[in-house]
């Protein structure tokens, strides 16, 4: 709200509140791929709007808050670890592992991309379960 705020103010661009929030969703999504505990996530998000007020470009400081101390981003290595070794079948909640891999997927920018709403797929079209119980933990990897 307070990135909106800011905009509505004209102190951030439109780019500029766009690119804040995909720090804030790279920072959520790093953390549950990770499985790192959600339980001070109010805290950080309560006290964010105080951290940042009118910095510009708030992008920036977004990221430079998200980063500090005892606010725990994961690093690209923990990631791809965590991605390795980490059930992600059950991790977060099923819109939140949707949420992750349709992203994944438009991310790929597809001649053919797919139609999600029409798809109506889940998350068996893409990780099957059959795969985790027949004896493997794990995906292969190259």
């Amino acid at each position: 709200m307070h990135l909106l705020d800011l905009l509505d103010r004209g102190i951030a661009t439109s780019d500029d509140v766009a690119d804040a929030m995909t720090y804030v969703e790279s920072f959520l999504v790093r953390r549950m791929l990770c499985q790192v505990p959600t339980n001070n996530l109010n805290r950080v998000f309560n006290s964010a709007p105080a951290a940042i007020r009118d910095q510009v470009p708030a992008a920036v400081a977004v990221r430079s808050y998200l980063s500090g101390r005892r606010r725990y981003w994961p690093a690209d290595a923990e990631v791809r670890r965590s991605i390795r070794t980490k059930p992600f079948y059950w991790t977060g909640r099923g819109q939140q592992r949707t949420f992750v891999l349709r992203r994944l997927e438009e991310s790929y920018g597809a001649s053919e991309p797919v139609d999600f709403h029409a798809a109506k797929l889940t998350i068996e079209h893409v990780l099957p379960q059959t795969r985790l119980r027949n004896g493997s933990s794990s995906w292969p990897t190259r």
